[in-house]
């Protein structure tokens, strides 16, 4: 969950867009707090097709061009790829807030 800098958490912080969620944040927290969020809510809602607008265009622009790709594809990749870019996000972030000092 995220906190908004008083006690009680911030529920809806997801629910807005990757600004509003990074000064959600940033209320009395150090930088690596905006960047981690800002990492969840662009990587995060590639987890399911419905998640992310940009994938449901592409899904668009796919059937366009006559060529198939099913929801159980999508969500296939979705599964498979975000949760491996969240973790090499991460740690990037990790590594680069211990090499600098932040």
């Amino acid at each position: 969950m995220f906190h908004s800098g008083g006690s009680k958490p911030n529920c809806a912080a997801p629910l807005f867009n990757q600004r509003d969620s990074a000064v959600t944040a940033d209320r009395g927290r150090r930088p690596g707090a905006v960047l981690a969020v800002l990492i969840g809510v662009n990587i995060g809602p590639n987890l399911t097709y419905t998640g992310s607008l940009a994938t449901m265009l592409w899904r668009r622009i796919i059937r366009q061009h006559d060529h198939t790709a099913g929801l159980a594809e999508f969500t296939l990749l979705g599964v498979l790829t975000a949760p491996a870019a969240l973790i090499v996000a991460v740690v990037a972030l990790w590594a680069s807030l211990h090499a600098l000092g932040g």
